[in-house]
């Protein structure tokens, strides 16, 4: 067996991983390069472990920027675009609303987009999120996005299962392939 995207949990098997919690730390660097101090943090379900390490990578750069996480906005078991739409609305028109926001989920993204077009705000506040996706790049204003290669984690897990075939016996590890910011 060769899982894909997440650890094994109680079984010993190769991995093969994004590295999402650098993902997460790109994006974030992204948004506040850009000069954005008053962040937001949209994400889907917590006990994930992939969602567990975009919210520790989005965390970790924080501090290395010297933000401090009581002054960012966490939404969190966001598990549709609607219920992600309704909380962007929400907080974009709150008190302190965010100048950028980062999205650690696909649903969550289209409905924080949804929100942003629905506000007029899609000019005014920068959303990036930790996966591209198809046409991503044609928003106006496009978004920010990390690439986490499926088609490389592909090609490793292929890799290591046809090794597994042919009777591999090193010990099961996990492989994480880097993301990149776009």
């Amino acid at each position: 067996m060769v899982f894909i995207d997440r650890k094994p949990v109680g079984i010993d098997a190769d991995a093969v991983v994004s590295d999402n919690a650098a993902g997460a730390a790109k994006a974030a660097a992204h948004l506040i390069s850009q000069g954005h101090t008053k962040l937001a943090y949209l994400g889907g379900r917590t006990d994930i472990q992939t969602a567990r390490e975009r919210r520790r990578g989005f965390i970790s750069e924080l501090g290395r920027a010297g933000i401090s996480t009581d002054t960012v906005h966490f939404l969190e078991g966001l598990r549709s675009e609607e219920s992600a739409r309704k909380a962007a609305r929400e907080l974009l028109t709150g008190a302190e609303p965010p100048t950028a926001i980062f999205s650690a989920q696909i649903l969550v993204t289209f409905g924080v987009m949804r929100a942003l077009q629905e506000l007029g705000l899609n000019r005014a506040v920068l959303l990036g999120r930790i996966r591209r996706f198809t046409f991503s790049d044609m928003m106006n204003p496009g978004i920010t996005g990390v690439a986490q290669h499926p088609e490389h984690m592909g090609r490793v897990a292929a890799e290591r299962i046809l090794a597994r075939i042919n009777e591999d016996r090193q010990e099961p590890r996990t492989y994480t392939i880097p993301a990149s910011c776009s």
